[in-house]
């Protein structure tokens, strides 16, 4: 669907917007209680990437899940924070590509997130597999990948149901 650039960058502006406040919200809730995981969190800005990639497109979903990344880590993170939710966010992209080029009609809001999910953990443990210095990280996927699983599911749920509110606007 063509938009105008006007329209293209207030929908970008306000995706990630949502996206940040999405992430900071995540810091809010405490799962750790819930699911002993460190490290976990619901995923939930990957709802406004996904809207945006199927919605605006490729460049824009990429604008704004890095403008997301950055200024949440500017605004709440620490440089180490930042490296890992870039390499998981630049993975998850990755992904998210795939799925709507590659797979196509053959996916949903819902199998894109899961997968999305699960390489976001997979990007993060490599970042941390880097920093360390020791490959034995890995061994802490046994974990993640599952909740990733579930949360890429509830995640993926969401977007579908709203994506499709959000092409009526578009």
């Amino acid at each position: 669907m063509m938009l105008s650039s006007a329209k293209r960058a207030a929908y970008c502006g306000l995706f990630t917007a949502a996206a940040m406040i999405f992430s900071y919200l995540e810091t809010l809730i405490p799962l750790h209680s819930v699911i002993p995981v460190p490290g976990f969190k619901l995923g939930l800005a990957n709802i406004c990437i996904l809207l945006a990639l199927y919605m605006l497109g490729d460049f824009d979903a990429f604008f704004v899940s890095i403008a997301r990344i950055c200024l949440t880590a500017i605004l709440f993170g620490t440089p180490v924070a930042f490296l890992y939710s870039l390499g998981g966010g630049l993975l998850s992209y990755a992904f998210l590509l795939f799925a709507k080029h590659i797979l196509k009609d053959r996916v949903t809001y819902i199998g894109a997130s899961v997968g999305s999910a699960a390489m976001h953990n997979v990007g993060q443990i490599c970042v941390a597999a880097l920093i360390f210095g020791d490959g034995a990280i890995f061994w802490y996927l046994e974990w993640l990948l599952p909740v990733s699983v579930v949360t890429g599911f509830i995640t993926g749920a969401v977007a579908g149901y709203f994506g499709k509110a959000v092409e009526k606007r578009l």
